[in-house]
């Protein structure tokens, strides 16, 4: 397996009562994203966001590894103030959505 990952881990785990509010949130959020996509955990509530690089017979720089890293960084500051909204004010993940993309 010669991919490189980069995942950023949302500090608080989704509660149970959340799970649906939360998986139509991030969906929402994936849709579109041109780099990288966002995961939970059914189980246990984790949230991440995850940035790879294939990097099968490539040379592999730091200039590569330097975008997918900024492009984790950026995206995952955009939308996890939206998430906490969901959680914590029970904000409709399309509101929290349409309010992080200024739609």
């Amino acid at each position: 397996d010669q991919i490189v990952r980069f995942y950023s881990i949302c500090p608080v785990n989704v509660p149970e009562t959340h799970l649906a509010a939360a998986a139509e949130y991030l969906m929402r959020a994936n849709f579109g994203l041109k780099i990288g996509n966002f995961e939970m955990d059914y189980g246990d509530g984790e949230v991440r966001y995850k940035t790879s690089l294939d990097v099968e017979n490539a040379v592999l720089s730091r200039e590569l590894i330097s975008n997918i890293v900024n492009a984790n960084l950026a995206t995952t500051n955009r939308y996890l103030g939206g998430l906490f909204e969901v959680l914590n004010e029970n904000l409709p993940p399309i509101e929290a959505i349409q309010k992080v993309e200024g739609s």
